[in-house]
């Protein structure tokens, strides 16, 4: 079944033009960035 699901998403994602895949690589990524950055300003800010 997992197997079945990677398979779909690969042909998913290869469908789909290289650039829009390194795009929303990168606003994963920067997503990410930023609500790592939001917890380590919260646990901070808890600390003080």
């Amino acid at each position: 079944m997992m197997r079945d699901e990677n398979r779909r998403h690969h042909a998913m994602l290869s469908s789909t033009p290289l650039h829009d895949t390194r795009a929303m690589r990168i606003e994963h990524a920067r997503r990410a960035l930023v609500e790592a950055t939001f917890d380590a300003t919260r646990q901070a800010a808890n600390s003080r």
